[in-house]
């Protein structure tokens, strides 16, 4: 799970996952990867995308596919709650 409310930039979701997809791929290279991302609301400070648009999540999931199109380990992106997904404006 590589929860942030952003993709780019320092602490990001691109940056904190690209370590250990890297990891993975030179050390376990059959597990299959899938990043996750929340958008319901948390108490936590900058792990979701609650109450951003749904606009700018689908450009982060869109950042996400990019940043790891070249790692065949990385099957794809996950949303933690649909119904969350769902209610974003």
């Amino acid at each position: 799970m590589a929860y942030r409310d952003k993709t780019e930039g320092i602490n990001g979701s691109i940056e904190i996952s690209k370590n250990l997809v890297q990891y993975s791929l030179t050390h376990t290279p059959s597990v299959e990867i899938i990043i996750s991302q929340e958008t319901s609301k948390t108490e936590e400070k900058d792990i979701s995308f609650c109450g951003m648009s749904k606009d700018y999540f689908r450009q982060s999931i869109a950042n996400l596919y990019n940043a790891f199109d070249q790692f065949p380990n990385v099957k794809g992106i996950a949303i933690h709650h649909i119904y969350s997904y769902l209610d974003l404006k």
